[in-house]
């Protein structure tokens, strides 16, 4: 004898349940009963659970938990999008009718973003149409959020893929999210196939950044104030008035002068008071002397540069090294040296050692222990090799007395020039470790998203799809795994440093893994995909 508004969930034909939304105090109210219980229900000739604490879930998938709310009980103080995601539901899906008025569409999109950032959920509305405009227009449309990013917004219908894997990983490691399950709660089953499939829309291949130009623009800013505030921030703190910097023409080294220069400024100190260094050695190339010194003019910086052959020659001799064979010692003799001359230099001017390194050379080793790996304060820690040449780029459209050589910079192929040319050509690093914009792919979504390094594997073949093989990406997954777990020791004594993207291998942050992790499960999931794509070739 009462009625309820409700959504009937098939799947496959069949009837799973029923659920009563719950009527808000509006015009609906007149004709509709709330329905706070579970029961069963004859329809169509069956038995069919009905209530609106009802989760639908295929034990073969288990991220996947559906729940179901009705038109505008998002919006209520406890909605049963709270109760259901409490209660393990990843999904929920919003059938509804919402009158659109002037102003207040955007608001609605507003609120599925938030709803489904605040339960760490995906949130899909869908809005049918048409309906009588007696007294309210209706358009039908889709609105589809996931974890606080939108997905899509349309007045048409949409296909997207969601990652509820990723939402169950942010529910565990987040503090905020805490189960509260129910006894009142049924879970009903369903069997569906478990494929995978091509993506339907390829990933951003740089997810620590925005994609859109303007969003980029602000976003660079930011992180360029963001760490000048926390270098200024720590020069004050120690009392000190000056930096060193050894500035190799390289990337990392010009992007870390371009945060003193702005740190200084904040703190009104004078822009001599930046005492750059170029060291060149064995394998320094005439090409990045040049934009070192280049790079510290247009800055207005103070500018030395020190030979520091004869000081790694005499060091080498000591070593019983011959001085030419280009092997591990002779290149970190070169590294420690020019850490030894910045940290001694710095004494001697009263002034602190900014690290120039990155978080991609952090992730692989790709430093030298106690070398170029140590500093006072790293402010470049938090940044990916990508990240950087963004901010370079960004730099060098906005500053015109140092566009010139900050471009030639960003034209420089990145090499840690330790090798003589004539020895053994010139050294690039992304032919030696694999290219960057992988590399930190992987970081993020292993670090980040802590996706299984399978599904990270995988999902660089979806979105780089065109532009690397996939046994190429597999390869260097393989290279990122073996040195990602391999060089952890030098990231367990990592300096200090601000962390201005989501990514930090900080263990004062909370990456803790011991240093001496054994990394064979990961190449086991490797291996999987080698194997995978070998026979699809």
């Amino acid at each position: 004898g009462e009625i309820y508004n409700c959504a009937f969930v098939f799947q496959g034909g069949q009837l799973l349940g029923i659920v009563p939304g719950e009527s808000l105090q509006s015009k609906k109210s007149r004709y509709y009963h709330t329905g706070v219980f579970k029961t069963t229900v004859i329809c169509a000739g069956q038995k069919v659970p009905f209530g609106d604490s009802l989760i639908f879930f295929d034990p073969k998938r288990p991220a996947l938990k559906i729940g179901i709310e009705i038109g505008e009980a998002v919006s209520l103080p406890l909605s049963p999008a709270t109760r259901h995601a409490l209660n393990g539901a990843t999904l929920i899906l919003n059938p509804c009718t919402v009158p659109t008025i002037a102003g207040q569409e955007e608001k609605q999109i507003n609120l599925v973003e938030a709803t489904s950032k605040q339960l760490l959920c995906a949130y899909v509305r869908a809005s049918g149409g048409p309906e009588s405009t007696t007294d309210f227009v209706f358009k039908s449309g889709s609105v589809i959020a996931e974890a606080g990013d939108l997905t899509v917004a349309t007045e048409f219908s949409a296909t997207v893929d969601l990652d509820l894997e990723r939402l169950k990983d942010l529910r565990q490691r987040s503090r905020r999210f805490i189960y509260r399950p129910t006894t009142q709660y049924e879970f009903i089953p369903f069997a569906s196939a478990n494929e995978r499939r091509p993506l339907q829309k390829a990933l951003t291949l740089t997810p620590y950044m925005p994609g859109e130009k303007d969003e980029l623009d602000c976003w660079c800013e930011q992180i360029l104030n963001l760490q000048a505030r926390a270098l200024a921030s720590r020069l004050e703190s120690c009392g000190i008035k000056n930096v060193v910097i050894g500035l190799s023409g390289g990337l990392d080294s010009a992007w870390a002068l371009v945060v003193a220069v702005e740190a200084l400024q904040l703190c009104h100190f004078p822009l001599k008071n930046i005492y750059t260094f170029s060291l060149p050695c064995f394998g320094t190339g005439h090409t990045t002397r040049l934009n070192a010194r280049k790079l510290a003019e247009s800055l207005e910086v103070s500018f030395a540069e020190i030979d520091i052959t004869t000081s790694v020659r005499s060091h080498l001799e000591d070593l019983e090294h011959d001085g030419r064979t280009a092997d591990i010692t002779f290149e970190n003799a070169q590294a420690r040296e020019r850490t030894q001359f910045l940290f001694d230099k710095a004494n001697s001017l009263n002034a602190l050692v900014v690290g120039t390194g990155d978080l991609s050379e952090l992730a692989l080793g790709y430093c030298t222990y106690n070398g170029d790996h140590m500093s006072n304060y790293a402010v470049n820690c938090s940044l990916p090799k990508t990240a950087i040449r963004a901010l370079a780029a960004f730099y060098a459209k906005t500053h015109k007395n140092s566009a010139e050589v900050m471009t030639a910079i960003l034209e420089t192929p990145v090499s840690p020039e330790l090798i003589p040319a004539a020895t053994g050509g010139i050294q690039r690093t992304e032919e030696i470790v694999g290219p960057y914009e992988l590399h930190d792919f992987f970081l993020y979504h292993l670090s980040v998203d802590g996706f299984s390094v399978e599904k990270t594997g995988w999902l660089a073949v979806q979105s780089f799809a065109g532009k690397y093989e996939p046994l190429t990406i597999i390869k260097w997954l393989k290279v990122f795994v073996q040195r990602f777990f391999s060089q952890q020791f030098k990231r367990s004594c990592q300096p200090d440093g601000p962390q201005v993207t989501l990514m930090s291998l900080s263990p004062r942050t909370g990456f803790q893994i011991p240093s001496d992790t054994d990394p064979t499960d990961y190449l086991a999931e490797v291996a999987l995909l080698e194997t995978e794509f070998s026979q699809a070739k």
